[in-house]
C-alpha cells in the first residue's frame, strides 16, 4: 500500500443498485467485492496501530515540543528556540504511566466515603486543553486501557460544556491551569456532581497555588498536575487492558446550528476503517520515514486531526506541535523551525496565503510571469508537483518564498474542513512546488469518505473519489432541482464500516434509513471522473422571489475565500425579494485603512462609533465594490451576488449564540438578532456600485 493512483481512483456502480429517486450505489473499484474494514489482520484497533509503530520505529523521534520556562523578572512564559523529542519507546512508557495513574486515581477516589462512587469499568475521560503532545499521550493512554474519552474546547460555551459533562458523567478532566476556576464555577452552578478529579497539564506548586487547591477541595474535587499523575502511574503500574474492535474509541461531540451538541460514538472499527482508507490512497511525500515531519496545527478535539495523527504513527513520522496552540498567529514561527514535509491547513489559511502572495507578486511583470510559467507547467504535467521544478527560476524566486514561510522541505499540503477553490490550490502548488490532498468527510464517518490523490491530475481541485471503506449513493432532492437523472447530483448517503453506529444517549438507528444509509445533509455531484464535488448543505438554501435557489454556504465561501477583509459573513435572501444582502464582520486589521484613520485614532473610538462610521453609504458602497471585484470570474451568477451590506466588527460569537462551538453560523439566531438591520437593507435597496450587477 498505497495503491497506484490509476487503481484507487476508479469508481464503479454496483449492478442493479439504482432505484427510483436515487442514483446507483457507488464503490471504489479496489473494494468492489467487499468494503475494506482493516489494514492488516493484526491491526484491529487504534491501540494496535501505535504498537505497530513501536515495533517498526522504536527509536525514532515520535512527538516533538518546545519546552517552556517562566521568566522570573517578567513573569512571562518563554519557549526554547528548538524542539525537544520523545522517542516512540518513551511515548510507550508514558502512555502506560498515564493510563495507570488515571485508573489508580479513579479507584482511590472510590475509597473516599465522602465522594460518590465511580464505575471503574465504565467511565469517560474528558480532555479540555488545546492541541499539544500531552493530548496525544492521554489519548494513547485511554486506548491502552480501554478508557473512553471525549473532548471539550474553548469555543463551546458554558451551556454546551455543562451539557456534555452532565450526559457523559465524566469524573475526570484534563485541562489547562487557566481553565480550572471556570470548570469549578460550572460544576457548582450546574450541580455536576459526577466530576471528582482535575488534572492540570501545567505544573502546579502547592505553596503558590494553595488557593487553587483549596478551592478544588471545597468543591469536592481532587486536583493534580500532569507530572504528579505520571509519578502516581509509575509507582502503580498496571498491565494494558487492550480494546477490541467493537470497543468505543471516543465520543466526539458535534455542535449543529440548532439544539444541544450531539455525541458521535466512534468505535475502533470506525477508526481502523478510516485509517485503512487513508493508507490505501495517500502516498507518502517522502520515501525515507526519517524525513517525514508533520506539524499539527488543527484542534485535536476534531476527528480529522486525530485520524491523521494515527496515520502519522503508521508512517514513522515525527509529529510536532506549536508552542502556543491558542494563538494561530504564532504558528508560522514554529513552522519555520520545523520545516515540515507535510501539513494540514483549513481553506481560510490557503486563501489568505494566495491573496498575500498575489498582492506582492502581481505588481512585478517578471515575478508574475514566473508564477504563470509554473502554473502552466503544473497543468501540462497534470498537477504532478514533482515535475515543475526549474533550477534557475526556483533559485531566483520560489525557493526564497518557500524559505520565508518555513516551507523549504514541504512536499504535500492537506486541506480539510471545507472545499477550497481549485484556482487557490493551483496557485499555491505552483509557488510552493507541493502537491495537494483535499477530501470530504464528517465526524460521523471518522472524517474519511473521499479524498483526492497526491500529485494526480484527475482528482485535483475536487473532493476526490470514494474511499474503499464506504459506499455512497445520491438521493434526489427534487424541490431543489437536484437529481441523478437530470444533473448527477443529490443528497449524499453513505454506508460502510467507517460510519458511526449512533449518537450518545439516542436510539441506535437515529439518523439512518431502513437500509442502513446515513444521510449527510450535503448536496453533492459526481463529475465525469466520478470525483465528488460538494455543493452545499440542504438546509442552507434560500429561494428568491424570481424562483432561483441559492446555495448560500457555497456563495459565502466564494466571498470569504477571495476577500481578506471579510472575517465573518452571513448572507440572507428573502423569498419576497429578488436579491441577496450580507452581514459582514470585517477583519480588525483593516479597519484603520478602511476608515482612513491612524491606528492610534482608531483605538480611541468606541466600537459603536466605529460601526457607525463603517455603515455610512459611501464606505459600504466602496467595500461592496471591492469585494464584488474580487469575486469576479469566480463563477457566481448575477442573482448570487450581494447587493447591499451591513458592516460590523465580529458581530457573531459563541457568547451571543450566533455561532456554534465549531464557529458555524446559526442562521436562525442571526436573522432574529439582525431582523431590523436586514429590513433596513432591503428598504434602502441595492447599492449603486455597478450598473451591470
Amino acid at each position: 500500500l498505497p495503491y497506484a493512483a490509476e487503481q484507487s481512483t476508479q469508481v464503479i456502480a454496483l449492478p442493479d443498485s439504482q432505484k427510483d429517486g436515487y442514483s446507483p450505489v457507488f464503490r471504489n473499484k479496489i473494494s468492489e467485492k467487499s468494503l475494506f474494514s482493516n489494514f492488516h489482520p493484526k491491526i484491529q484497533t487504534a491501540y494496535d496501530i501505535f504498537n505497530y509503530s513501536l515495533e517498526q520505529y522504536r527509536d525514532n523521534d515520535c512527538l516533538a515540543y518546545r519546552k517552556q520556562s517562566l521568566d522570573e523578572e517578567t513573569n512571562q512564559l518563554e519557549f526554547d528556540e528548538y524542539y525537544t523529542y520523545l522517542k516512540t519507546y518513551e511515548v510507550d512508557k508514558l502512555r502506560s504511566q498515564i493510563g495507570s495513574g488515571i485508573l489508580y486515581l479513579i479507584n482511590n477516589t472510590n475509597d473516599n466515603s465522602d465522594l460518590a462512587r465511580i464505575d471503574v469499568n465504565n467511565f469517560i475521560v474528558t480532555l479540555f486543553f488545546p492541541s499539544c503532545y500531552q493530548w496525544v499521550l492521554v489519548d494513547l493512554a485511554c486506548q491502552a486501557y480501554s478508557i473512553v474519552n471525549t473532548a471539550l474546547y474553548s469555543t463551546l460555551g458554558s451551556e454546551s460544556s455543562a451539557y456534555i459533562l452532565d450526559v457523559t458523567k465524566s469524573p475526570i478532566i484534563f485541562l489547562e491551569k487557566s481553565k480550572i476556576k471556570k470548570i469549578l464555577e460550572l460544576k457548582n452552578e450546574k450541580s455536576i456532581n459526577s466530576l471528582k478529579i482535575l488534572i492540570s497539564i501545567d505544573d502546579l506548586n502547592m505553596d503558590l497555588d494553595y488557593d487553587l487547591f483549596n478551592e478544588c477541595y471545597n468543591s469536592g474535587v481532587l486536583l493534580y498536575d500532569f507530572k504528579t499523575l505520571i509519578k502516581i502511574g509509575k509507582e502503580n503500574l498496571l498491565s494494558h487492558i487492550p480494546p477490541n474492535r467493537n470497543s468505543t474509541y471516543t465520543i466526539s461531540f458535534t455542535s449543529g446550528t440548532t439544539g444541544v451538541p450531539k455525541g458521535v460514538v466512534l468505535t475502533h472499527v470506525n477508526a481502523i476503517a478510516a485509517f485503512t482508507s487513508n493508507r490505501c490512497v495517500i502516498h507518502n511525500p517522502e520515501s525515507n520515514y526519517k524525513k517525514l515531519k508533520y506539524i499539527n496545527i488543527l484542534p485535536l478535539a476534531h476527528i480529522l486531526s486525530r485520524n491523521h495523527i494515527t496515520f502519522e504513527f503508521s508512517m514513522g513520522s515525527t509529529i510536532y506541535f506549536p508552542h502556543n496552540p491558542n494563538n494561530p498567529k504564532t504558528f508560522f514561527e514554529d513552522i519555520k523551525i520545523v520545516k515540515p514535509s507535510h501539513i494540514i491547513f483549513v481553506p481560510r489559511i490557503c486563501t489568505r496565503l494566495e491573496m498575500g502572495l498575489k498582492s506582492k507578486l502581481t505588481s512585478s511583470k517578471l515575478l508574475n510571469g514566473l508564477v504563470n510559467y509554473k502554473m502552466n507547467k503544473l497543468r501540462e504535467e497534470e498537477y504532478d508537483s514533482t515535475k515543475i521544478s526549474h533550477f534557475f527560476y526556483d533559485n531566483l524566486l520560489f525557493n526564497k518564498i518557500k524559505k520565508q514561510f518555513g516551507f523549504d522541505n514541504l512536499k504535500m499540503m492537506i486541506v480539510g474542513g471545507a472545499p477550497t477553490p481549485k484556482q487557490t490550490l493551483e496557485y499555491l502548488s505552483a509557488v510552493f512546488g507541493c502537491g495537494f490532498i483535499q477530501g470530504y468527510g464528517m465526524t460521523e464517518s471518522h472524517s474519511a469518505i473521499c479524498q483526492t490523490v497526491f500529485n494526480y491530475g484527475k482528482t485535483f481541485g475536487t473532493n476526490g473519489v470514494i474511499g474503499p471503506s464506504c459506499e455512497i449513493r445520491l438521493r434526489d432532492v427534487v424541490e431543489l432541482d437536484y437529481s441523478w437523472e437530470k444533473n448527477r447530483s443529490g443528497e449524499i448517503l453513505v454506508r460502510g464500516p467507517l460510519i458511526f453506529k449512533g449518537y450518545f444517549g439516542k436510539e441506535e438507528n437515529f439518523g439512518f434509513d431502513d437500509e442502513g444509509w446515513f444521510g449527510t445533509g450535503d448536496i453533492g455531484t459526481l463529475d465525469e471522473n466520478s470525483n465528488v464535488l460538494i455543493v452545499d448543505r440542504i438546509k442552507s438554501f434560500f429561494k428568491l422571489s424570481q424562483g432561483e435557489y441559492i446555495a448560500i454556504e457555497k456563495v459565502e465561501a466564494v466571498y470569504i475565500n477571495n476577500n481578506t477583509i471579510i472575517n465573518q459573513l452571513c448572507i440572507y435572501g428573502d423569498s419576497n425579494e429578488s436579491y441577496l444582502v450580507g452581514l459582514i464582520g470585517l477583519d480588525a486589521d483593516y479597519l484603520s485603512k478602511i476608515l482612513n484613520v491612524s491606528d492610534k485614532a482608531l483605538e480611541s473610538l468606541s466600537k459603536e462609533s466605529v460601526i457607525g462610521k463603517l455603515n455610512k453609504v459611501d464606505i459600504r458602497t466602496k467595500i461592496l465594490k471591492q469585494i464584488e471585484g474580487n469575486v469576479k470570474g469566480m463563477g457566481l451568477q448575477g442573482f448570487e451576488k450581494i447587493k447591499n451590506i451591513y458592516l460590523d466588527v465580529e458581530p457573531f460569537s459563541v457568547d451571543n449564540k450566533m455561532l456554534t462551538p465549531t464557529l458555524k453560523i446559526k442562521r436562525h439566531e442571526v436573522q432574529k438578532a439582525f431582523k431590523e438591520k436586514i429590513g433596513e437593507l432591503y428598504k434602502e435597496g441595492k447599492l449603486a456600485i455597478d450598473s451591470k450587477l
